[in-house]
């Protein structure tokens, strides 16, 4: 999917259950929105408040899923298995998000409904859910900078010398002999 946020464009992916209406994952990112406001689009907590919101309505109209300002909690429009807490002070960045998510989900919900109705034609026998398991949540720590050790300098060799022969010692044959 693809957006636009305040001050960029921003982009993310969505995957949903085999009903086609429970998300069961949402990553999303941006080029240059403002750090600690819009840019929040890109962590973990933000992105995990759309595990198990829906997409469609009990009736099986298309709802999309709302980014509501003040908290899904707090609104009475909007109901909390279809809708999560707008970013505080990133209002367009939220409405960029939400815009996103309807279009790009609506581009695919002919294949959703097609999809949909052959899993409701099924028997419960044949159909085999698993459950849906949260991820924990993850931290970001930075981590410490690493420092390059110097390499140990090579112990000096000696270049080897080329053995050398020893020659016994010649003795001195000669004799002086000496006249008194």
């Amino acid at each position: 999917m693809l957006g636009k946020g305040l001050w960029g464009p921003i982009w993310g992916y969505m995957a949903l259950r085999e009903d086609f209406n429970t998300v069961v994952g949402a990553v999303f990112d941006h080029q240059g929105e403002t750090p600690g406001l819009g840019a929040e689009i890109a962590y973990p907590v933000f992105q995990k408040q759309f595990v198990g919101k829906q997409i469609f309505d009990d009736e099986g109209n298309f709802v999309s899923i709302a980014i509501v300002k003040g908290g899904v909690a707090n609104s009475y429009k909007v109901a909390p298995k279809h809708g999560v807490d707008a970013i505080s002070g990133g209002t367009i960045t939220s409405d960029g998000l939400a815009n996103m998510i309807k279009t790009g989900l609506a581009n695919y919900l002919n294949f959703f409904k097609v999809r949909r109705a052959e899993i409701l034609a099924m028997s419960e026998e044949e159909i085999i859910e698993e459950p849906v398991e949260e991820e924990p949540p993850r931290v970001y720590r930075p981590r410490p900078p690493v420092e390059e050790e110097e390499p140990e300098p090579e112990p000096e060799t000696q270049p080897e010398e080329e053995p050398v022969e020893e020659t016994p010692e010649k003795k001195d044959t000669t004799t002086n002999t000496t006249e008194d």
